[in-house]
C-alpha cells in the first residue's frame, strides 16, 4: 500500500512499499523505499535503500531541475506509463 502525490517518477526497477510519497518524489532506479514517508521534491538515488528515518537523512535529497528534464524526457518517449496523475 502507497499514497503517490503529483508528478511523482518512480524509476525502473524501484521498489516502493508501505509509504506516502509527497508531490513531486523522484525515485532513481534500483532504488528501494519501505515503511518512510518522503516529504515534497524528495530524490533517492539509484540503487539505494531507504527503510528508516535516519537512511532518509542520509541519503535524500531535492530533486534538481537536471532530474525533472530527465523525467520528462522519458516521460516523452513513452517509456514510462502515465499512471501517476
Amino acid at each position: 500500500p502507497c499514497n503517490l502525490g503529483k508528478n511523482c517518477f518512480i524509476g525502473f526497477r524501484a521498489v516502493v512499499y508501505n509509504t506516502a510519497l509527497g508531490d513531486g518524489v523522484f525515485i532513481n532506479t534500483g532504488a528501494v523505499v519501505q515503511g518512510v514517508d518522503l516529504t515534497e521534491n524528495a530524490f533517492v538515488p539509484a540503487a539505494v535503500a531507504i527503510s528508516s528515518i535516519e537512511d532518509a537523512d542520509k541519503l535524500v535529497t531535492t530533486t534538481s531541475s537536471a532530474n525533472r528534464q530527465f523525467m520528462q524526457k522519458i516521460i516523452s518517449a513513452g517509456g514510462l506509463m502515465k499512471c501517476i496523475k
